[in-house]
């Protein structure tokens, strides 16, 4: 029997320092769960996608990272490989994590039956929302969120 949905966990803007370029912060977007950020980037793919962390996420439910892959058996069925990102570009906040396209992480939360909390997080409607550091240190936006489809 399905459990009732539960409200979404409020989502924050974040400004974290690169695990690799302390001086180079980058824009997220972060619920938390279990006391643990589960982050989303605000520098889309070229594909104009934003990534998830799979680990943090995991981590936070108490599963070892790697449970990822089991989760996600049928969208690797359908695909040659998943479109996966280790540093995003060096920008990543943390050493070690699997980023994940929005689709996947909304996926793999769905698998994890926690789609209803990270409800706001993993909104496809924000998904062109976009910040990034300019040169002198000025940090840019781009928030519009596409209409909702009727």
């Amino acid at each position: 029997m399905p459990s009732a949905r539960r409200p979404p966990l409020p989502v924050r803007f974040v400004l974290l320092p690169s695990a690799q370029d302390p001086a180079r912060p980058a824009a997220y977007l972060a619920s938390t769960l279990s006391g643990l950020p589960v982050l989303r980037s605000l520098d889309p793919t070229p594909a104009g996608e934003p990534l998830v962390t799979s680990s943090l996420l995991l981590l936070a439910l108490g599963r070892p990272p790697s449970d990822a892959w089991s989760l996600l058996l049928p969208h690797r069925q359908r695909q040659r490989s998943l479109p996966i990102e280790l540093d995003l570009a060096g920008q990543a906040p943390v050493e070690a994590d699997v980023w994940l396209p929005l689709a996947l992480a909304r996926a793999l939360a769905q698998a994890l039956e926690v789609d209803d909390l990270l409800a706001g997080l993993l909104s496809w409607r924000t998904r062109r929302c976009a910040s990034w550091l300019e040169p002198g240190g000025i940090l840019a936006h781009k928030y519009v969120a596409h209409p909702r489809r009727s």
